[in-house]
């Protein structure tokens, strides 16, 4: 079994995309032997999900990555992650992520994992519908995130 996490604040237009993505991936059903988890912006829940069962997990999440163009669609490891933070590339929403997993001591025994990173037009605005420049290419992320995800999990 596999597991694909969407995190992010559906309140704030872009910052949402993980949410809206596993959404949408869960209503195509193309991955199968997958389980489909939107965490919203509660990190700390992921515990509830990894169970010795899982065996690949994808986690989607709305990136903040400097010099990225809105709609770019990156696939990272933890350590990447992990990385890119300790030199202020990526926003504090990440951070909470990797908190969370130290606070729940997990890293070492977490499956094999990637991150989708999608970059936002928009993230300050209150709104739970993703911006109209994220609709513009949203299917084309969908599509994108859909391969990255099936490369990951038939490797």
């Amino acid at each position: 079994m596999n597991i694909v996490i969407g995190l992010g604040n559906i309140l704030f237009t872009d910052e949402g995309i993980g949410i809206h993505l596993v959404r949408e991936l869960e209503k195509r059903n193309k991955l199968k032997d997958t389980i489909y988890a939107d965490l919203g912006s509660s990190s700390m829940e992921i515990d509830y999900y990894l169970n010795p069962g899982i065996k690949k997990m994808v986690v989607i999440d709305c990136i903040l990555a400097k010099d990225s163009e809105p709609g770019c669609v990156y696939s990272l490891k933890l350590e990447d992650l992990q990385k890119k933070i300790n030199v202020n590339n990526y926003s504090l929403h990440q951070l909470k992520f990797i908190d969370a997993l130290r606070i729940l001591s997990i890293p070492n025994d977490l499956p094999e994992m990637i991150i989708i990173g999608i970059s936002p037009f928009e993230i300050k605005t209150l709104s739970s519908e993703i911006s109209n420049g994220m609709k513009s290419v949203f299917e084309d992320i969908v599509e994108k995130t859909e391969k990255k995800i099936t490369e990951f999990f038939n490797a």
